[in-house]
């Protein structure tokens, strides 16, 4: 009788764990207008593809899956285009770096290639938005002291790669300017794990741990800000598709991020008159330590990178 008990109650939470499973890749498969995936590596593939040619980037980036067909992703897939090159040597070594995965993770590349960057990735983006009436890059801010802040959350909660954000609060406070507005994005907080990547993953899968932790620390970094600038108006960014969201970091005249390419390529082809990100050895797991802070030499832009330490 006890045998056939804990069989039950096995099999229920096997049939659990498969729903949950179900609907976690059903929502990443959603059909929604604007709702890119893997934003931040397509364009960072995109780029280096549309420069070099590069036969790895070329394969890889078509197989990125589940990109829905009404996004920014796709169109970038489908559009293969330089509208500024670089020069001989700078492609041969471009196409050297992309070989050994994306660009955008190493400050190394970005200083290099930030201006023909951002001019390719900007032309793009106007693109993309005048096909659908300039609604993506209609979104309205205060004034140029309007500060917006992507701070990643999520999956990188399980993967130990959330950044301290009393740093990032030390880096705006340095900027000695009065924000207007401090607007803390919802920073993927939603974006799920892959269940298989290790046994933690798997776990979150039956109680969202990471989902609720990423509320938590959200919620705290947000009191926080109110306590640090009591002068300004500290607001909870409203929750936007990934598209819309990515071109409201490149439209913030001010924009503050932690790792990772999505905010990276966003500060690469955005319009901010300052910008901070954190120096990280590879923006792709900031756990992995800082390097020395840099200045990046991107075009009327106040670029520059904070220390940090992890949560």
């Amino acid at each position: 009788m006890k045998k056939i008990y804990l069989i039950s109650i096995a099999s229920i939470i096997l049939i659990l764990l498969c729903l949950k499973i179900f609907f976690y890749h059903n929502t990443l498969n959603s059909n929604e207008k604007f709702q890119s995936r893997r934003l931040g590596n397509v364009i960072d593939l995109w780029y280096t593809g549309s420069i070099t040619n590069n036969n790895k980037t070329l394969k890889e980036l078509p197989t990125i899956d589940k990109i829905n067909k009404d996004s920014l992703s796709r169109y970038l897939i489908k559009n293969l285009k330089v509208y500024q090159t670089l020069e001989k040597d700078n492609i041969k070594e471009l196409y050297q770096e992309a070989n050994n995965g994306c660009v955008t993770y190493y400050y190394k590349n970005i200083v290099k290639l930030v201006n023909n960057f951002s001019y390719n990735l900007v032309n793009i983006l106007e693109e993309y938005d005048k096909i659908h009436n300039n609604v993506l890059y209609e979104q309205n801010f205060e004034d140029e002291n309007h500060c917006v802040i992507h701070y990643r959350l999520g999956d990188v909660v399980t993967l130990g790669d959330v950044i301290d954000y009393k740093d990032i609060i030390k880096s705006m406070k340095e900027l000695n300017v009065k924000f207007s507005v401090v607007e803390i994005m919802d920073g993927g907080k939603s974006h799920k794990s892959n269940p298989f990547h290790n046994f933690k993953s798997f776990l979150n899968v039956l109680d969202n741990h990471e989902m609720k932790e990423s509320e938590k620390i959200y919620q705290d970094f947000y009191q926080t800000l109110k306590k640090s600038f009591p002068e300004s108006k500290v607001i909870q960014s409203v929750k936007r598709k990934t598209d819309e969201d990515f071109y409201r970091m490149a439209s913030a005249p001010i924009l503050i991020t932690g790792g990772g390419s999505y905010a990276a390529t966003a500060a690469i082809g955005g319009k901010a008159r300052i910008i901070r990100t954190p120096a990280c050895k590879t923006l792709d797991f900031p756990s992995k330590g800082c390097m020395e802070n840099l200045e990046i030499p991107k075009n009327s832009c106040d670029w520059k990178t904070y220390q940090y330490h992890m949560l």
